[in-house]
């Protein structure tokens, strides 16, 4: 329900009141699950996003690794992490860490797109097929 809040809050440009909300999430999953859930992840980059937004690029760097983190224990190759990844590399880059970022940005779409052959790896249909 504070995750929703928040994406509301954040819609309507009201980025402060939407990270008070992903806090109280935040809070929540700590308590219903483990300190290291994957879940957890998610909801630090959706605070993250809402801090970069606000251009409190040092607080959104911490959340995203802390997101980055929490998600790489699904693994590194899973949709999530590597968007989040590029999330974070747009802070990195405004935040001036122009290397970092580019380099990031490299990894994540280069693990995208691996990720879309292998899921798309034979799943045309040609036209014959309709026959």
């Amino acid at each position: 329900m504070y995750t929703v809040k928040g994406a509301l809050e954040r819609s309507e440009g009201n980025f402060a009141s939407a990270i008070a909300a992903y806090q109280r999430s935040i809070d929540l999953q700590m308590h219903l699950c483990k300190a290291g859930c994957p879940k957890l992840g998610i909801e630090y980059s959706l605070r993250a996003e809402a801090y970069g937004m606000l251009g409190n690029h040092s607080q959104a760097i911490t959340d995203y690794q802390r997101s980055l983190s929490l998600l790489r224990t699904a693994g590194q190759s899973s949709r999530d992490y590597l968007r989040i990844e590029l999330a974070y590399a747009a802070v990195l880059r405004a935040d001036g860490s122009l290397a970092e970022a580019q380099r990031l940005e490299t990894e994540a779409q280069s693990g995208l797109e691996k990720l879309r052959r292998v899921q798309c790896n034979g799943c045309t249909i040609s036209a014959e097929s309709f026959r």
